[in-house]
């Protein structure tokens, strides 16, 4: 703090901070008997402050010297391998940019010290990094002596410089994707051309993740979504080795958008611990009340210590108590936090879209109860695992999610979103639906609702798109009588535009996605059909009859009504219960 550089920086700042003062300050300080010295704020005086502050450290260490009877002082030169991966401290001055008088960059770093009296030197690893050795030696040559111990004392009886050398480890933490190995270099976590001569790697869960040695790599093999702690115990041969756990979170496996929709639509309640829905993972934090901006980084499960029940901890989706994802069937799933300190949280799922563009989602989301502290679901996005989390947006520029509804029950669906180009053709792209935090720091937390998830890129979502997959031949598709909405190549009285509709190929046979009657168990009839919430250009439209003639009774028409929940992509419409009653589908083209 006191050397001749530190010194000058805080002489000059005072007197600049005095001089748009300085006539009055002088006017003031006129009178000697109120000031010692007289006038301190001169220029003079500035100058003499300056010359003080270059003289008086070499005065400061004779006088010491003097009266200690010491010899005479010695050079103390420290330096790191990497300052990114640590510091060093001496005696009791952390050498870093961030310490007040040492110099940016602080390294090398030279301090001088008393022979008779040694320093204490002590290797600061950062994050992610250790200590290796010291190499210490006489700054003017000589031989390098090597300690491995991370604190050493020091005499210091000639000119002498020390060395801190740092390694990297491996990382505490990892993200994966089931199916798609990752391997680390061991030579990578020792300085030079070292290597691990030996490493013991142990996954505790092996269904989720093995780990294996290949050729002196490490080499970890997700299998399905999530989480691990791989334990390392890594031989340097000469160089230390090391112990160390590295979590791994696993997320689903990619779908792949270009072979056909990707559908969410029921979780049970008694789906077990650890399982999670296809392509999917469910992810929850490590604290309160998580914002947009709280990491979610570890995999959802309710450990013993936690339970409200011993039966939580194996059925977490069936749960009645504190922080939890409910399995809610066809209603698919419920977030709701309780502050704990893992609160929720998130449904992630990977996608593959090699190969696909004009990618759309569409998601139904629900206030199963208001509470008083609200929460919302945002839809987010990433590409790759190293791609930064960003929010999906809509055509406005508005981010795309769902804020808690103050009516209990309320539903809306959400959607479609097109994802951004840069998503397109892309062999891992993650969205999240994120329960997160809104306002409210009293009372019980919003439970919201989670269900019919759609993702298409793969099945076209124009009539114009699928002529064009459907009709190859361009003299085809420029005849009306071909590829016309109303024309029926196939004769099968489904005609093109009703084909598309219930996502059928132009010469598909229609029986197993044609609409149908079906009873519900309680006597009651439902009119189903194929349904997709993608096809905006379309308009499904259920219509009834008494005598087939007046059609003029509308039972759904989707540009006008909610669609109910459905049901592995069909639609149900409940019917009233009528002696003589015929029930038609109408799939009506926009502009029609």
């Amino acid at each position: 703090h006191f050397q001749t550089e530190r010194f000058e920086e805080i002489i000059l700042r005072s007197y600049d901070e005095v001089a748009p003062v300085w006539t009055e300050v002088r006017a003031r300080w006129r009178n000697a008997e109120l000031s010692n010295p007289d006038r301190p704020f001169t220029l003079t005086h500035r100058a003499n402050l300056l010359s003080w502050a270059q003289q008086h450290p070499a005065r400061q260490r004779g006088h010491i010297r003097e009266y200690f009877g010491l010899r005479a002082e010695r050079p103390l030169t420290v330096h790191v391998s990497d300052p990114a991966a640590g510091r060093v401290r001496v005696n009791t001055v952390v050498v870093d940019g961030d310490t007040p008088g040492v110099p940016s960059p602080a390294y090398p770093w030279t301090g001088l010290y008393f022979q008779e009296h040694p320093v204490e030197l002590e290797a600061l690893p950062r994050e992610g990094h250790r200590f290796i050795e010291w190499r210490l030696r006489p700054t003017s040559g000589g031989t390098t002596s090597v300690r491995s111990d991370p604190v050493v004392s020091l005499p210091v009886t000639v000119a002498t410089t020390a060395g801190a050398i740092f390694a990297p480890l491996p990382p505490a933490f990892v993200e994966g994707v089931a199916g798609t190995p990752v391997a680390f270099d061991s030579g990578e976590w020792f300085p030079g051309d070292g290597a691990a001569t030996g490493i013991s790697a142990v996954s505790s869960d092996d269904s989720v993740l093995v780990a294996s040695v290949v050729d002196g790599e490490l080499v970890l093999t997700p299998l399905t979504a999530g989480e691990a702690t791989v334990e390392l115990t890594v031989d340097g041969g000469d160089a230390p080795g090391f112990d160390h756990s590295m979590r791994v979170l696993v997320y689903g496996a990619p779908f792949a958008v270009a072979e056909g929709n990707y559908i969410f639509d029921t979780w049970a309640a008694d789906e077990p611990a650890g399982s999670y829905p296809p392509n999917m993972l469910f992810t929850q934090s490590d604290t309160t009340d998580p914002d947009l901006a709280a990491p979610l980084l570890f995999a959802y499960r309710i450990p013993p210590e936690d339970a409200r029940d011993p039966e939580d901890v194996l059925l977490p989706y069936a749960a009645s108590r504190r922080t939890r994802i409910n399995g809610l069937g066809e209603d698919g799933i419920l977030f709701i936090n309780t502050g704990r300190t893992r609160d929720l949280g998130a449904a992630v799922l990977s996608l593959d879209t090699s190969g696909t563009a004009d990618i759309q989602v569409v998601w139904t989301a629900g206030t199963v109860l208001p509470n008083s502290r609200i929460y919302g679901l945002r839809l987010q996005h990433r590409i790759g695992l190293d791609g930064v989390w960003r929010d999906l947006t809509d055509a406005t520029g508005a981010p795309v999610g769902y804020v808690r509804s103050e009516v209990e029950g309320h539903a809306v669906m959400v959607g479609p979103v097109i994802l951004p180009a840069e998503t397109e053709d892309q062999p891992l792209v993650q969205l999240r639906w994120k329960y997160h935090h809104i306002s409210g720091s009293d009372g019980p937390r919003a439970a919201l609702r989670l269900d019919d998830i759609i993702v298409t890129g793969g099945s076209p979502t124009r009539f114009a798109d699928w002529l064009l997959r459907e009709v190859s031949d361009p003299a085809l598709r420029a005849d009306p009588h071909h590829a016309g909405p109303a024309a029926d190549p196939s004769n099968s009285g489904f005609p093109n535009l009703l084909r598309y509709a219930l996502g059928l190929g132009i010469m598909e046979p229609p029986d197993a996605r044609m609409p149908r009657l079906h009873g519900t168990g309680d006597d009651a009839l439902v009119y189903r059909f194929p349904y997709n919430p993608l096809l905006t250009e379309i308009t499904y439209r259920v219509v009834a009859s008494e005598d087939l003639v007046d059609w003029d009774a509308v039972l759904f028409d989707s540009r006008i009504d909610t669609a109910p929940p459905a049901v592995e992509g069909w639609l149900a419409i409940p019917l009233d219960p009528r002696p003589n009653q015929y029930i038609r589908l109408l799939v009506i083209l926009a502009d029609d």
